[in-house]
């Protein structure tokens, strides 16, 4: 179908050698920044663009004696200085060597895109697309990580998988002092970075970077970028501890950090068995390259039955748990012209999981009922690299490249318990991505040119031995010998090409033509030894797709981005054709006030394992093949968002609230057969499904009082269809979260607190009310913090209780950290759960195809451990 060879090492021996010709000279340039009647002005913005003024080079935010320091090459700059409640100063100047450069600045009460009140401090500067945060008035002193003083930021939080939201949306970029910090793991800058490290933090909407031509478009991306203090740049710090306690639990953790003005380096090093988890599911999908190259371009895409890693659990939600890693992450910023930042991620983890309950299988006629008990042992081998280089010779041209690898090796070892029969199986996966892509972007004219090509790799082997005391799932054995070997073998290679042209008409009109072509070969085998069941597949997709887009990009009330694209497609033999319309909408009232309205329709088509003839195993009760899935059954999926927010700095007032409907058509379900001792679920062209989501955020900070009020909801509707034996099988799923928190805000004061309520509950039933499950999880809490000088104390209490239709429990949870602090030295006891060190389960139920599971399962117990942190 189509043929091309990339060649890797080529094409990273190209990025160095083009690196290697570029040449840099950094010049230091500091000053003062003052007002018109010579006071000092501290926290003032000091921000460095190129010649023409549209690409920001660098800046620097005035420390409390009005100094700024800051580094640039040889070159034609446009300083710009601003200040809140004063008039914006500009200076354009060549620098040519080390210069002093001060600046002094005249009240002016009124003040673009901005109002100052005089008689109230605000947590942050907002001026055109740049928030500023004061985090002299937002920090309390006891922050001890980048995590906490995130937490207090206003419009801004960290989700259940470590990463950063602002506005509501996750951000695009995480900078260190400009530079790219670890992809998108915040996680490890916001739980290993010390809170005294930090100097200032904004945030940065319609951000560009080196990787973007300079344009008046605006970019739609947003950056936070953590400015560290000048006490730690130029020379190694980071900090080392170790701490051991009861029931032989430890942690050991290390950083190691380098500040440049041309470099960053950063090494961070963990191994704990406290359950404490560095990587989460959204982590492994990016790994994958699932997300972060193909989709970017893709109105369509495969339909992936990737398995979400099971094993990447919640914290405590296994029995036992150790985990070990390593990172490494190498900035290089020489010049205005070129860049590179690279890292690689190691992961170690070994995890054993224990649970017991009842499995309910629903058919036509009775549901079924089995009692199971399930014990595994999970060891997963994680490697993610990534390099990436950005070479922009002029403000009319950027080459950027990157290169992704990322291996990982599985094994599970696994004995279940279903009624009177016993399985024991043995899983050993060895996967590996390659994902490569290359962008050049060229302005040429009125028109800017956009080509991108990229090359993914994806192999999968997995190998299944699964051993029982009697015959099962209807295969031939030998004998007395009851054993299922198979073997899975699947890859995939990705190549294409995108192509955007595009240019400005007149005021608030441009428009783009896309076109993109897309190649994808993916092989499938499977065979189960020793049984006919074999299955060899070759599917080949071959996609072109045009576009054409109208949209308003420009810093003005109305937004938007409407297109429709064409894609012709070609699966195998069959030809199909699909128009995909999609729109944008967003109404900009202020820089942090605004309203989003988007509408997407996109297809997917069914992976070479979905057509298979011949059953596989997916586990020790289940088989899987094909029933009526042809490689042209596409998947229509409408999605519609909204999303509303508002940061009012004056009233202390935070809102953000999104709702989001999907509508899938003709989806690929099952169509599940039972037998005596397992079932066979059969791939089925189904109806319709839809999802519902929605949450609000509200947070309110009051002026005359030193108290903080947040509210986070949230609500999500769901309706599955499957079918059993023929027959059409709905089941509804429905989730509703509430976290209502009360927390002090004073100032360096001995005492602080937080209090709240949190409840979710989780319903589950089919259409015709045949079963309904329900779990509750009541949760109010109330956190203490004491801070006496060196000596500071946290403690967590909660209240617990689980609420279903088989299990109900109520505990009490106390978390206390007691910490004594020097210079350099940091002595600690830790404990988790204190009163119940003993608690070993909790409840948890959920749906899968053909059967509801309610369960208890083996959680990880408190602990108690002491031990020492040195800073260096």
């Amino acid at each position: 179908m189509w043929k091309l060879k990339l060649s890797v090492t080529n094409l990273i021996t190209l990025v160095f050698l083009v690196s290697s010709f570029i040449g840099f000279s950094q010049n230091r340039i500091s000053g003062s920044i003052l007002s018109d009647k010579n006071e000092k002005l501290a926290f003032a913005n000091v921000t460095v663009y190129d010649e023409g003024g549209k690409n920001m080079i660098t800046y620097a935010i005035s420390d409390d004696k009005g100094q700024y320091n800051l580094s640039v090459p040889n070159g034609v700059y446009l300083f710009k200085v601003s200040y809140l409640g004063f008039k914006p100063v500009s200076l354009k100047k060549r620098i040519t060597k080390t210069e002093i450069i001060n600046f002094k600045l005249q009240e002016d009460k009124k003040t673009l895109d901005e109002v100052v009140i005089k008689a109230k401090a605000l947590e942050a500067n907002i001026q055109n697309d740049t928030i500023q945060y004061n985090l002299k008035q937002i920090k309390s002193g006891n922050e001890k990580t980048l995590k906490d003083i995130i937490k207090k930021l206003p419009g801004v939080e960290i989700d259940n998988d470590g990463k950063i939201k602002a506005n509501g949306k996750k951000i695009d970029k995480l900078l260190i002092d400009g530079k790219a910090f670890f992809g998108d793991q915040h996680q490890l800058a916001t739980e290993n970075i010390n809170s005294d490290m930090v100097k200032g933090i904004s945030l940065l909407n319609n951000y560009k970077d080196m990787s973007d031509l300079d344009s008046p478009e605006r970019s739609g991306k947003t950056a936070m970028n953590i400015e560290i203090g000048e006490n730690y740049k130029g020379r190694f710090h980071g900090n080392m501890s170790v701490a051991g306690g009861s029931v032989k639990k430890y942690e050991t953790k290390t950083n190691l950090f380098s500040f440049g003005q041309k470099t960053n380096l950063y090494f961070i090093g963990s191994a704990n068995n406290l359950g404490k988890q560095t990587f989460t599911i959204e982590d492994y999908i990016g790994f994958m390259g699932i997300e972060k190259f193909v989709s970017d371009y893709a109105g369509s895409t495969e339909l992936s039955d990737d398995d979400f890693l099971y094993y990447l659990v919640p914290d405590t939600h296994v029995k036992s748990k150790v985990e070990q890693s390593a990172a490494v992450n190498f900035s290089f910023n020489p010049s205005n012209q070129f860049k590179l930042n690279t890292y690689v991620i190691l992961n170690r983890n070994n995890i054993t999981k224990a649970q017991a309950g009842k499995q309910t299988y629903l058919t036509n006629l009775q549901n079924i009922v089995f009692d199971m008990a399930n014990t595994s042992d999970n060891t997963l081998l994680i490697n993610n690299s990534y390099i990436n280089a950005v070479y922009k010779p002029s403000a009319k041209t950027v080459f950027d490249y990157a290169i992704n690898f990322s291996p990982q090796n599985h094994q599970l070892r696994a004995l279940d318990q279903l009624s009177l029969q016993n399985y024991d199986t043995h899983r050993q996966d060895k996967n590996y991505a390659l994902n490569q892509e290359l962008n050049y972007k060229q302005q040429i004219g009125p028109y800017r040119l956009k080509a991108n090509l990229y090359h993914g790799i994806k192999n999968y082997n997995k190998a299944l031995d699964i051993s029982s005391n009697s015959d099962f799932l209807g295969l031939n054995f030998q004998g007395n010998n009851y054993t299922a070997l198979q073997n899975v073998k699947q890859n995939k290679t990705d190549l294409g090409m995108h192509l955007a042209l595009s240019r400005h008409i007149v005021k608030n009109l441009s428009v783009k033509a896309t076109y993109k072509w897309s190649g994808s070969k993916e092989n499938f085998q499977s065979e189960v030894y020793h049984n006919a069941l074999y299955n060899k597949l070759k599917l080949n997709i071959l996609e072109h797709m045009v576009g054409l887009y109208f949209y308003n990009k420009e810093k003005t009330l109305v937004n938007y981005n409407i297109g429709l694209r064409y894609s012709l497609l070609q699966i195998n033999t069959k030809n199909m054709d699909n128009f995909l319309p999609a729109v944008y909408l967003k109404l900009n009232f202020k820089t942090a006030h605004f309203l989003n309205l988007s509408y997407n329709r996109t297809i997917k088509w069914p992976q070479a394992g979905n057509l298979v003839a011949n059953s596989y195993i997916t586990s020790f009760n289940t088989l899987a093949n094909n029933q009526n899935i042809q490689p042209n059954s596409l998947i229509k999926s409408d999605d519609f968002d909204l999303t509303y927010h508002i940061t009012d700095l004056f009233s202390g007032t935070d809102f953000t609230l999104n709702a989001s409907f999907s509508l899938r058509h003709h989806i690929i379900t099952t169509n599940i057969l039972f037998y005596s001792d397992y079932s066979l679920n059969r791939f089925y062209l189904g109806n319709n499904d839809k999802s519902y989501n929605t949450y609000f955020n509200f947070t309110k900070k009051f002026s005359k009082i030193p108290f903080k009020l947040k509210l986070k909801s949230g609500f999500s509707y769901s309706e599955q269809n499957n079918f059993i034996e023929g027959q059409i099988q709905q089941v509804n799923t429905n989730s509703l979260s509430n976290n209502l928190k009360i927390s002090s805000r004073l100032k360096h004061s001995f005492f602080d607190f937080e209090m709240g309520y949190k409840r979710t509950q989780r319903i589950i039933k089919d259409k015709s009310s045949r079963f309904k499950n329900m779990l509750i999880l009541n949760k109010p809490y109330l956190n203490l913090i004491f801070d006496f000088k060196k000596l500071s104390l946290k403690i967590k209490n909660s209240l617990v209780s689980y609420q279903s239709s088989l299990f109900n429990r109520e505990y009490l949870q106390i978390d206390p950290v007691l910490n004594y602090e020097t210079k350099k030295w940091i002595f600690f006891i830790k404990g988790k759960d204190i009163l119940n060190m003993n608690r070993n389960y909790i409840v948890e139920n959920a749906f899968y195809d053909n059967y509801l599971e309610e369960k208890t399962v083996a959680v990880l117990g408190g602990y108690i451990i002491t031990g020492f942190q040195y800073r260096f």
